[in-house]
């Protein structure tokens, strides 16, 4: 039995409630109300969980899809760094397969040199909950050894931990590239000969005078085809100037070049270099006419590029579903709300309109006022149906209700400056397809 209330504090819980007028005063306005409170806030929380699990699937679903056709390593961990997942180019470049490689730490495929270095990484970006960049050495299971470069990138989800994407690279070519370099200056020639990477080195105005024969792998050239050409004549015009200015910038003060580029092959598409080059001035040389060079090596990292590219895709469209499904929930709440509001005033409606007679001057306002109500319901339901969007299974669906639905909807939002003409049958219009995409369609 309710009476006026008095102050008291309160805590919100979910609920189902029913009541019916009890006492009523001489006028006829309500006195007393019988009524019953049943607390569904557990299952309330269960719906909420289960939403949040059928939402993480999708996601992981979609992820998943992606990261097995993808032509790069990708990888996820949990909180923790221990592999969750691997795709079926991960174990192409390691050599392990997914029963080896799953629920255990990138320790444990490191080389016994680097274990401590990517236990130290893994361990600092577990903690801070940062991203992950390291180049290591893994044993593959035949003995051989390559160069891996991991590149991770943390998943969170409302502040909270849930892992860690990304995306691994065969270093290996490049690492020995350098190495031998660095080996002896006296050794050049032969190095470059035989080198994965394309070295070059360029006069003043930035003719190649020498090519090494990996040109033809990497972009269809002879070395011959090359030699005597101007190194501009290949850049992708959104490049040609940035690479002009650091060309330019060169001097003895500052003789450093990198940049990544994209460069034009022989069969008119592109590959992604990052250059690296040096300028060099012979000081042992007295000829007044010697001119310094340019010298430097250029890597294929399209590979990479793309794998960041893909990363970043991944990145996007994980925040994108956690975004919509967010705004899913919000929405139904405030349409359940909203409906429980609009039955209110309904019931009142009906209840005033019983209480007079036919002849009531206040009957064609109440009628007004349930008709209202009854609009806003619909604009309620079909607030619903966009925000419970099922999976893409298609269905029969009448498109003619879809779209005068929707009509509903976007005449509550559109501005006094738009009118809506809505031209379709008044037949139902029936199609296979899935409705929640159908109707994301009309309203973008």
């Amino acid at each position: 039995l309710t009476d006026p209330p008095t102050t008291a504090n309160y805590t919100r819980v979910g609920s189902s409630a029913a009541s019916d007028v009890y006492k009523r005063q001489a006028h006829g306005k309500p006195k007393r109300i019988a009524g019953t409170h049943q607390d569904i806030t557990e299952r309330k929380e269960l719906q909420r969980i289960r939403a949040d699990a059928e939402a993480t699937h999708r996601s992981e679903q979609r992820f998943r899809t992606l990261a097995d056709g993808a032509p790069v390593a990708i990888f996820q961990t949990d909180a923790k760094g221990v592999f969750l997942y691997v795709n079926p180019t991960w174990c192409k470049i390691t050599g392990l397969d997914q029963t080896d490689a799953l629920y255990r730490s990138a320790a444990a495929f490191a080389h016994r040199g680097d274990r401590d270095e990517v236990t130290d990484h893994w361990g600092a970006a577990v903690k801070t909950g940062t991203s992950v960049s390291i180049e290591h050495r893994i044993v593959k299971p035949d003995g051989s050894v390559l160069w891996l470069q991991t590149q991770a990138t943390p998943m969170k989800h409302n502040g909270v931990m849930l892992g860690f994407v990304g995306t691994g690279v065969d270093v290996t070519p490049y690492r020995d590239a350098m190495a031998m370099i660095r080996d002896s200056e006296a050794r050049y020639r032969t190095l470059a000969d035989h080198a994965y990477d394309m070295l070059w080195r360029v006069d003043s105005e930035a003719n190649f005078t020498y090519v090494s024969p990996s040109i033809t792998k990497l972009m269809g050239y002879t070395p011959d085809e090359m030699v005597g050409t101007n190194a501009f004549d290949y850049f992708h015009l959104d490049d040609i100037e940035r690479v002009r200015e650091k060309h330019r910038a060169l001097s003895l003060d500052d003789p450093e070049f990198h940049d990544v580029h994209r460069y034009r092959r022989k069969n008119g598409t592109y590959i992604v270099f990052e250059a690296v080059g040096r300028l060099v001035v012979d000081e042992s040389k007295e000829d007044v006419d010697s001119e310094p060079y340019i010298t430097g090596i250029s890597r294929d990292v399209t590979q990479r590029v793309e794998s960041q590219r893909i990363q970043k895709e991944l990145e996007e469209k994980l925040a994108r579903s956690q975004k919509l499904d967010a705004i899913g929930t919000f929405a139904t709440g405030i349409a359940h709300d909203f409906r429980n509001s609009l039955m209110a005033i309904n019931l009142s409606a009906q209840s005033a309109a019983r209480k007079l007679g036919e002849d009531h001057p206040a009957l064609p306002a109440l009628t007004t006022v349930e008709e209202a109500v009854a609009q806003a319901m619909q604009v309620t339901q079909s607030l619903l149906t966009f925000a419970r969007g099922q999976g893409a299974a298609k269905r029969p669906t009448d498109l003619t209700k879809l779209v005068k639905d929707n009509a509903r909807l976007l005449e509550t939002v559109l501005p006094a400056s738009i009118a809506l003409q809505i031209d379709c049958t008044e037949q139902p219009l029936r199609i296979k397809a899935n409705a929640s995409e159908i109707q994301q369609t009309l309203l973008n």
